[in-house]
Formats: C-alpha cells, structure tokens, sequence
C-alpha cells in the first residue's frame, strides 16, 4: 500500500524512534555512546525508582543476568528473540524497499509481493522486531511501550486506510475486503465495537487499558516463575544465585567456602548491623564478566551477552546488597524485591581444591549509576 497523507507517516516515524529509544537500550549499554544515552535517557528511566509501589516498573521480568536456569524455554527465549528481531527488521527493510520503489517509479497502489499477504506488513515486520528485542531486553518498561506501539501501529494502519479509501477509491476497498490487516490468512475484528464517535474511541480506550494491564500483570507472573527456576539458593537474609547451571550441594559448598574467609565473613558481619539489610550473592565462573553485577573486571574477561562461560570449578563470588527491599523479605522475595545491588565485595574460590584465593573491595556502585539493573 503506498501513502500519499501528511500525518500518518510522520507519526509513524515518531512511534517507531520512541520504542527504539527504550527497547534498543541493551545495544546502546556496549556503545561507545552509553554514557551520553544514559545521561539522557538514564534520569526517565529512575524516575520509578523515587515510589517504592512502581519502582518495579524499571525492573526486568525474564532472567538477563544469569546464562542458564532450570528451564529450557526460559534459556531459549534469548536466541529466540535475536531471531524474530532480525527476521522482522529485515522483513522491514524489504517494504520499505517496495514502498519507495513504487513511489519512485508511480505505480500507484501497491497490492503486488508481500502486499498481496498482508495489507500493513511495515508494520506486521516492526511489531515481530520489537518483540523480538523485548525477549533480549525484558524490562516491564518495554513491554508497556510495546503494547503502546501496538496499538499506536493499529491506529495509524486505520488512518491510511481512509486515506487510501479516498485516493483509490472501490478499488482499495475491494484489496482491503480481500486482504488481512497484519497477519497471513487471519481477519482481526475491530476494536471499534461496531460503535462510533466518541463511544469508539472510549471502547478502543478500555481495550487498550485492559490489554496493557493484563500483559504487566503476565510479566509479573512470568517473573515469579523465573525467579523460581534460577539455580540459587536461599538464607534468612540473602539470595545467591549462579549464574551457570550447578548442583546445589556444590552451590551451598561455594558459598560457604566464600563466607567462611575471615575477611569475607567480616564485611558480611559489618553489614548485617542493620538488621533491615538484605543480600544477593551472584556466583560468576572465573574469567566471565557481567557489567550489571558490582564486580571488578578481569583482564581478558568474557563478558555478557557472549558466549556461555566454560563450566569449571574456579568461580568468583560476589556479595552486593539489595537496594529497595524493606527488611521484611525473605529467600527469593529478596531478589524479586531488589531494584538495584550495591557492591560489598568478591572473592575467588576454587571448589575442586576447597582453596579461597583472594577477596577485594567489589565496585560499590555499577558503571551506570543509579540505573535499575536486572538482578536475576
């Protein structure tokens, strides 16, 4: 379909720049440009982190730390997402190949290829993207702008179809009777209800509200769930949880060599005066490197999202405390409570020998600030 109207392209430009700006944050975090993006970006971002009951808003709903879970559709969902991300971005750059190209040679109404399918597959292509990107960047931020985008995409598609129906006249009616919106060989009713003027828009309004209300409300159940199938475990007042697949006996054994270093054991007595503090231990393999953690960087250091760490018995333990929990939290309502981690210290472990190297200071802050980071 080619457009000839004054309005709908450039709010489409404008949907589209506004979810990229949110749900591309994850290529922007190992740019060169992060800090400047950050400084920008980073004060929107916090603001939720002023109101304990929406901080969580900021937060992530699938795992992004960790490398492995219990779950093998939760470790699929990554490679998954960089798929429909491509395929959908590609898909993209195809239209809009066809869109210009049409206009530049005036061929009029653009049924033919991928259009004879789907009536909006720009589109169709865009929202397969940015689900993509919201498996590899799983915050509830982004999942809220993504259903806006939705609907934003939706309300546009309508716009230009008026606008054609004008230009084209019974022929554009005829493709669009024949045609699917976004989807192959699927009609989608209207959310109009069948009703007009205001009260149209009231029950488009209503939808909308249920639909993103329902979708916040799945995440937070889908993030319950992932907190449950993360290899971890749990104390009175901590959460530790590796970031590789491992035995809970060899979990609880790292850990324990860990707290049991003189040094490590005093930092952790220091900050167990105030009996309100809560922990979260990440245990990292050695040589692996994860930006969001408060952790030193090691020379040559793998660092995520890469390749999976190799699995061995060195591994780097790293103490943080929870940043928004209330005191009151308990095992995994720790983690699920934390919206940020404020570094203590690391220490190097080696669970084949039972031998714990050295412990040092860990970053008391990540390297984007305040920013609220995944935690599991």
């Amino acid at each position: 379909m080619k457009m000839k109207t004054t309005f709908a392209r450039p709010a489409f430009w404008t949907v589209f720049a506004f979810y990229s700006l949110i749900a591309l944050e994850f290529f922007y975090m190992a740019s060169p440009f992060a800090a400047y993006f950050y400084a920008v970006y980073g004060p929107q971002l916090t603001i939720f982190q002023h109101y304990p009951s929406l901080a969580w808003i900021g937060g992530f709903f699938l795992p992004h730390i960790t490398v492995a879970t219990r779950s093998p559709v939760i470790d699929a969902l990554w490679p998954i997402g960089a798929v429909l991300a491509s395929v959908g971005f590609a898909v993209f750059v195809v239209c809009a190949f066809c869109v210009y190209y049409a206009k530049l040679v005036r061929k009029g109404l653009l049924v033919g290829g991928i259009y004879r399918i789907v009536r909006h597959p720009q589109y169709a292509a865009l929202a397969l993207c940015g689900f993509g990107l919201l498996l590899l960047w799983p915050r509830f931020l982004n999942l809220a702008a993504f259903v806006c985008m939705l609907f934003a995409y939706y309300w546009l598609a309508r716009m230009e179809e008026r606008e054609c129906v004008r230009i084209y006249g019974e022929g554009y009616e005829k493709y669009k009777a024949a045609t699917p919106m976004f989807i192959p060989f699927v009609k989608l009713p209207s959310p109009a209800f069948g009703l007009r003027g205001w009260k149209a828009f009231a029950g488009q309004t209503m939808l909308f509200a249920a639909v993103l209300t329902a979708s916040l409300t799945s995440a937070r159940l889908i993030r319950a769930y992932s907190v449950g199938e993360l290899f971890h475990i749990v104390g009175e007042d901590y959460v530790a949880v590796s970031l590789v697949g491992m035995d809970e006996s060899d979990l609880r054994r790292v850990v324990a060599l860990a707290m049991a270093e003189p040094s490590m054991n005093r930092i952790l007595i220091e900050a167990r005066y105030d009996p309100h503090s809560r922990f979260v231990t990440y245990i990292v393999p050695e040589g692996f490197y994860v930006s969001e953690i408060p952790m030193n960087e090691p020379p040559n250091a793998s660092c995520h999202p890469g390749r999976k760490p190799d699995a061995g018995s060195a591994f780097v333990v790293v103490l943080a405390k929870a940043v928004g929990t209330r005191g009151d939290e308990r095992g995994r309502a720790i983690l699920d409570a934390a919206t940020g981690l404020y570094g203590l210290a690391e220490v190097n472990v080696d669970l084949k020998s039972c031998h714990v190297a050295t412990v040092t200071k860990a970053p008391s802050k990540l390297r984007y600030g305040g920013l609220p980071e995944p935690t599991f």
